[in-house]
């Protein structure tokens, strides 16, 4: 009886080449799908930042407006912005620096707060201290002040005030000693699909010395 020698199977080159197709097709589904995850977790995080500061810088402008010296001159005005458009801007002077992300504001000088355009057409919302140069305890300042990002991408920020001697909101504000009793803020960014509008009350001014 014989027995006949058993042949070896192999793989023939057709079946390699579909198992490496399959394997690049599989390979670039996973990197699709870990690109798109890690794409959208960053998203996630960048939003969840921005809600952050938002929120942060909200409950700093409540601050600031609710304890504002008795002493101090608040005004608003339209400027135009760097690169074409225009802006508001508020500035807080003859008190403590307003605005303070930390410490006790102590400082006195002018605080400014505006929108500045950025390169993608967004808006940054943005904070300059000038500080009291009359103040004897501290070096001469030769320097101009910079300006400083508080926030940035934002698609709109928008800030109205409220007269309440003629019941009217205003966006500019000129009477420097005379406050107006509520101020809002309208701000959007991508971070929320709606506009968010927040009303500040305002500590009155002390009244004149005749």
């Amino acid at each position: 009886m014989s027995i006949k020698p058993s042949k070896k199977s192999a793989f023939t080159l057709v079946e390699v080449v579909l198992a490496v197709i399959i394997l690049g097709l599989l390979g670039s589904v996973l990197f699709t799908l870990v690109e798109s995850t890690l794409g959208a977790a960053a998203q996630l995080n960048t939003k969840q930042n921005q809600t952050q500061e938002l929120n942060g810088l909200i409950e700093v402008c409540r601050k600031t407006f609710s304890n504002l010296d008795g002493r101090s001159f608040l005004t608003a005005s339209v400027k135009p912005a760097p690169g074409g458009g225009y802006v508001q801007e508020i500035r807080v002077e003859n008190g403590p620096l307003a605005f303070a992300w930390q410490g006790n504001g102590s400082e006195t000088g002018v605080t400014t707060i505006s929108p500045r355009p950025q390169a993608n057409g967004l808006l940054a919302f943005c904070l300059r201290h000038e500080l009291d140069q009359t103040d004897l305890q501290r070096p001469e300042i030769t320097e101009p002040a910079k300006w400083f990002v508080l926030v940035r991408d934002l698609k709109k920020m928008e800030w109205r005030f409220f007269d309440s001697r003629s019941a009217t909101w205003r966006k500019e504000w000129e009477e420097g000693a005379f406050r107006p009793s509520l101020i809002e803020l309208i701000i959007h960014s991508p971070a929320s699909p709606e506009e968010v509008r927040v009303v500040f009350n305002v500590l009155p001014s002390l009244p004149s010395s005749t």
